[in-house]
C-alpha cells in the first residue's frame, strides 16, 4: 500500500497478506488504547515516538479507503497534526 494522498483506490491493495497486516496493526494500536487510554488520546497516552512511526501507516490507509474498527478509526483522527500535513502535502504543487 503506497503513500498516494491524492490516490482514491478503494480496497485496491487488501490483498488477505496485507488484511493481516492491517489487523495485527490494528490489534496493536487497540491493546495499547486499552492499556493507556487514562493517560490521554494517542496511543500510549501523551505522544509518542510510536504515533509519528506510525503515522506514515495511516497515510497508508487513506488512500485505500481501509475499513477500520472504532478505536483503529480514532487513531485515524487523532492526530492534528496529520491533517496540517496532509493539508500541505495536497496544496504542493505536481
Amino acid at each position: 500500500m503506497a503513500i498516494e494522498l491524492r490516490a482514491s483506490k478503494p480496497g485496491q491493495a487488501v490483498t488477505p497478506e496485507v488484511g493481516a497486516d492491517i489487523a495485527r496493526i490494528v490489534g496493536i494500536w487497540e491493546s495499547c488504547r486499552s492499556r493507556f487510554a487514562a493517560r490521554g488520546s494517542l496511543l500510549f497516552g501523551p505522544f509518542s515516538i510510536a504515533d509519528a512511526m506510525y503515522a506514515q501507516v495511516i497515510w497508508r490507509f487513506l488512500p485505500y479507503d481501509v475499513s477500520l474498527p472504532p478505536v483503529a478509526q480514532a487513531r485515524v483522527e487523532t492526530l492534528p497534526a496529520m491533517r496540517e500535513w496532509q493539508v500541505g502535502a495536497l496544496a504542493e504543487p505536481l
